[in-house]
């Protein structure tokens, strides 16, 4: 199999739902994670998202987090020898803050990159996974994202997640940016949402809408 019908497969499989395909064609064929079908850019998060399939959603963003905190863990392995005077002048600025201000963890900004990435991916209609989430009401779909984005993956409970239990985050700013991506109609998520009349997503949202940040 060549890698675009691998790919392919990938982007089926999770339309169908179907975990354990989705998990072998990445895992033993070499499926990517962020894969595009070539007419409509649609990415296997995408299907999986407009199906309602929460579990392979999901799978997808811990897959991802997985193969950031790889790379991560990789750079940081082969330059730590090269950074160790680096450490010590960064431990002396430590208590200096950050932008954010008490809503940002800065130790882990990589982990969330890549799964931003993947949820700003957007379709040929402008749309990204978020989007259809919030258009079709997938309430769990949000939280998850939500998570991924905001707190790593930590929550393992998507029934009653919310933020104001949490006072750092791993990166709010970019939580923001994808609340404010706009489709080709011109709609944010929460737009769509609000077209749709689906109330509960709406309060999910305005839920996970955070302060701005911090002035200096």
């Amino acid at each position: 199999m060549n890698t675009t019908s691998i790919n392919q497969q990938l982007i089926d499989a999770c339309h169908r739902g179907d975990l354990p395909e989705a998990q072998t064609l990445i895992h033993v064929h070499g499926a990517q994670v962020t894969a595009r079908e070539a007419s409509t850019f649609v990415t296997p998060l995408h299907m999986a998202v407009v199906q309602g399939h929460t579990n392979i959603v999901q799978w997808l963003l811990e897959w991802t987090a997985i193969l950031s905190n790889m790379s991560t863990t990789t750079t940081t392995t082969t330059t730590s020898s090269s950074m160790d005077k680096d450490d010590e002048h960064e431990e002396d600025n430590d208590d200096e803050g950050s932008d954010e201000g008490d809503w940002c963890n800065n130790d882990a900004p990589l982990l969330a990159t890549s799964i931003l990435q993947l949820l700003q991916a957007v379709d040929c209609t402008g749309n990204t996974p978020l989007h259809y989430a919030c258009s079709n009401g997938h309430v769990k779909i949000l939280r998850a994202m939500a998570v991924a984005v905001l707190l790593g993956g930590k929550e393992e409970s998507l029934e009653s997640s919310s933020p104001k239990q949490y006072r750092q985050f791993i990166d709010p700013e970019g939580w923001r940016q994808l609340l404010a991506m706009k489709n080709h109609n011109g709609r944010t998520p929460l737009n769509w949402a609000k077209a749709n009349r689906k109330s509960q997503i709406v309060a999910e949202l305005q839920a996970w809408t955070l302060p701005p940040p911090t002035p200096i």
